[in-house]
């Protein structure tokens, strides 16, 4: 495992080939840790990878998986847990030709990006995991029926002060006023 890397299930390339591969695995107790620290989520009950790697050609893998995950994140108004289940498909493609300009590739038209960078000869399965996984949390959490307290909520009607038009020769004739002056 790399030390940057909370949950790594590297897979080398030349082991890809035309047929389908399968790869399965979940993450231990110290890695759902680590990926709950850094998702900022207050737990990672359960974490599950299931991938299919094809090669399409030479220079082309095709990854395509799935992952769920049982998680607890904070409420965005009370801060109290909210539990969320998550499952989500994905399909990715690498290739090590990926800033080679002149490079025609014939890809899948459903498929939304062009093909990630390969290097060093690996794919890290359990880095494009954690990589959905936190695509697909929710970023605002909120438990049922938690509502914003309406001392937090300004007056709908008022205009923000950022909004208030100043007129800087009335503000100067209000300060040569208060010297009495002419």
């Amino acid at each position: 495992m790399s030390a940057d890397v909370e949950f790594s299930r590297p897979i080398e390339v030349e082991r890809i080939a035309g047929t389908p591969s399968q790869f399965k695995f979940d993450a231990d107790p110290a890695e759902r840790a680590a990926l709950a620290d850094r998702f900022g989520l207050i737990s990672l009950d359960r974490f599950q990878a299931s991938f299919t790697l094809r090669r399409l050609r030479k220079d082309l893998i095709r990854v395509k998986g799935h992952i769920s995950a049982s998680l607890v994140q904070a409420c965005v108004v009370t801060l109290e847990p909210v539990p969320a289940e998550i499952a989500e498909d994905l399909e990715l493609d690498f290739s090590e030709n990926v800033d080679d300009p002149g490079l025609e590739m014939d890809l899948d038209a459903e498929a939304a990006d062009g093909p990630e960078p390969l290097s060093g000869g690996m794919i890290d399965l359990g880095e494009v995991a954690a990589e959905q996984l936190g695509l697909a949390i929710d970023p605002y959490p909120r438990k049922p029926g938690a509502e914003i307290p309406a001392e937090w909520v300004g007056d709908p009607t008022a205009t923000p002060a950022s909004e208030t038009k100043v007129n800087p020769f009335a503000e100067l004739e209000k300060l040569t006023k208060k010297r009495g002056g002419s």
